[in-house]
């Protein structure tokens, strides 16, 4: 069965006022400091943003936010889910005088971290400036990654304040989106600039937008959410991500509807209901450019779901500088999206939570395959059976 016809607020180009939205949403999300753990400011964003809305906000036990238009979910709900946070440092203690241990969670090698320019972020104050001088490795990770650094910097740090690459927080260069951290804060201003397209159109549906944290140390917010079956059993989800460009995924060639990542394959009866989905923004705007591939860069939440036992599937869009390192030069530079992909990726999440997977589309592939083996199982037994099928009178003298 296809999916209903989506709104017309989500089938239409989008109106310059609405991009500009889109994109002010974009810059303010971007320019919060963030790192694993200490996702504070970013969570303080989706807070307000609720609060302004007149949406439901509340933390799980893990302090996970779940953003909704009603205080309970319904029991088959379409739950979008984005991280809040991006690989950084958490400042641990001052050593001595210009002196701090910072701890490191995140996917960068070792070579990448000495003489490199980071920056911290207090309570009050501007932030605060360093040069990474040494790092500490742990040694029970087989990968031996880097667990601390010691920051040389001018001014004392006060502990658990977040740090970052010293990096621009936003930049715009025609079409290309540069920051110190896209993925996956992009990916979570995405899904909520989708719910302000579809509050613009009057637009009611049952999604949730479940913010995780710690993602980038291990998917931990969303394994605790998942594992400990806080959700409905069936809620279906849809991962948000920015994940690394490859040769078949090219930017300015659309957001991905996701079938799979490094871990896994995602479900794909959800996967083709995205497509479809994805497909009819195509049919009736002639510019919207989607692409449906693998993207084995990078584990992302949906696996974490599908390990759980939950429905899961993914959208993202290709993002070039993975986790800031650029491997031609070797060294830290910012990531980048393209900014139509992004607004794609806005139109897609806003059709998803328009055309929530519910009852007749669980299972739309199943569906397709059997009135297919309807039509044509006579023709098992006989070649030549009479068929009904749409289209199969003859209409003149066509040469084949």
């Amino acid at each position: 069965m296809a999916p209903t016809r989506l709104p017309d607020i989500v089938l239409q180009p989008m109106s310059k006022p609405r991009r500009h939205h889109c994109m002010d949403l974009l810059e303010s999300l971007l320019s919060l400091p963030t790192a694993p753990f200490v996702e504070q400011h970013v969570l303080a964003f989706v807070q307000e943003f609720a609060r302004v809305r007149k949406l439901h906000c509340r933390a799980d036990l893990f302090g996970n936010l779940l953003l909704s238009r009603g205080k309970t979910l319904p029991r088959r709900p379409l739950v979008i889910v984005a991280h809040a946070d991006h690989p950084g440092f958490i400042a641990r203690t001052m050593q001595g005088k210009g002196q701090l241990l910072a701890d490191w969670h995140g996917g960068v090698e070792n070579e990448y971290f000495v003489g490199t320019r980071v920056r911290f972020h207090p309570p009050e104050g501007r932030p605060v400036r360093g040069v990474i001088r040494e790092i500490v490795i742990d040694t029970t990770d087989l990968r031996q990654r880097v667990q601390q650094v010691l920051v040389e910097v001018r001014q004392d740090v006060p502990a658990g304040c977040p740090g970052g690459w010293d990096l621009p927080a936003f930049r715009e260069k025609d079409r290309r989106i540069e920051a110190l951290g896209c993925d996956d804060v992009a990916g979570l201003a995405a899904a909520l600039a989708a719910f302000d397209v579809l509050a613009e159109g009057s637009v009611r549906h049952n999604a949730a937008v479940l913010v995780t944290r710690a993602e980038e140390a291990g998917l931990i917010g969303a394994s605790a959410a998942a594992f400990a079956h806080l959700l409905p059993a069936g809620a279906a989800f849809l991962s948000i991500e920015c994940s690394q460009a490859q040769p078949e995924a090219p930017q300015q060639a659309g957001p991905v509807v996701r079938i799979g990542d490094r871990a896994s394959i995602f479900d794909p009866d959800l996967s083709d209901w995205l497509c479809r989905l994805a497909g009819q923004i195509a049919d009736a705007d002639k510019n919207f450019a989607w692409q449906r591939k693998l993207m084995p860069g990078d584990m992302c939440e949906a696996s974490v779901f599908r390990a759980a036992g939950y429905r899961a599937s993914g959208l993202c869009v290709p993002l070039g500088n993975y986790h800031n390192r650029n491997t031609k030069r070797g060294k830290i530079a910012v990531e980048y999206i393209d900014r139509e992909d992004w607004l794609g990726l806005v139109r897609l999440i806003a059709a998803a939570a328009a055309g929530s997977p519910r009852g007749a589309t669980t299972k739309p592939l199943a569906s397709r395959l059997r009135e297919w083996l309807d039509r044509y199982k006579p023709l098992l037994k006989d070649p030549l059976a009479k068929q009904e099928r749409p289209g199969s009178g003859f209409r003149g003298r066509g040469s084949g």
